[in-house]
């Protein structure tokens, strides 16, 4: 169908999967819920849609608020750039539209760590060829997948159902996340309004590389997902 297929949002990605669990795998109680970045605001919105379905909750690399700011303004960007790209051709293309691949590296910089990506690419001729592999890799995604992959975050916003959320629920973020950045102070905010929430913001020092590499990291985050998980009623 391509971009003929309908448009779907986070909203729509969750109550997919509920049914996939409720309807397809027969469960109606989870002990834990949790995801890692797009999962992880996935997590929030699963606290407040079944909030009696789990027991606890672990968003890992989110903030439970609007999709706004800078993170709104590079997933629009990526979109808007593809439905404006003239080889996109509204989704009826032969070959992949160049325009995903030319603007990728505005991923990297948003999800990376600058101090990290500065000492692995010290030099213009490395930073080039940094750029030329970004963009060699990301023609082989299809511009249709990226269209509908970042287009899907704009209904993103738990922020008005917060104190829906019953289950217990540690959420972590790292201190150099520019998704998430801590200065924006979203998790501060927050989660006083959720009534079992506490959160962490975890110090990545020498070890943190991007966003990708720091939630894929379990040094980081196993730890407080064992206290959890052990605290949890079996």
């Amino acid at each position: 169908m391509r971009a003929h297929f309908p448009r779907y949002g986070y909203e729509d990605m969750v109550v997919a999967q509920h049914r996939l669990v409720t309807e397809k795998l027969g469960l109606t109680h989870l002990s834990l819920v949790m995801g890692l970045s797009m999962g992880a605001m996935h997590t929030w919105l699963w606290g407040e849609r079944y909030p009696d379905m789990m027991e606890a909750l672990f968003p890992i690399g989110s903030i439970p608020q609007e999709t706004s700011g800078r993170n709104r303004l590079w997933r629009h960007t990526i979109v808007e750039a593809i439905r404006n790209d003239p080889e996109w051709h509204n989704g009826n293309y032969q070959q992949q539209p160049h325009i995903y691949s030319r603007i990728a590296p505005l991923v990297a910089i948003m999800t990376g760590n600058p101090v990290r990506q500065f000492e692995a690419n010290p030099t213009r001729a490395a930073a080039d060829a940094w750029y030329e592999r970004i963009v060699t890799s990301a023609y082989q995604v299809d511009v249709n997948d990226a269209l509908y992959e970042y287009d899907a975050s704009s209904d993103y916003n738990p922020g008005p159902d917060l104190e829906k959320i019953t289950a217990k629920l540690p959420a972590i973020d790292f201190d150099d996340d520019q998704i998430n950045s801590p200065e924006f102070a979203g998790l501060d905010y927050e989660i006083p309004r959720v009534k079992n929430g506490r959160s962490m913001i975890i110090p990545t020092g020498k070890q943190a590389y991007d966003e990708g590499g720091n939630i894929a990291n379990g040094d980081f985050w196993v730890a407080p997902l064992k206290d959890r998980l052990c605290s949890l009623p079996h």
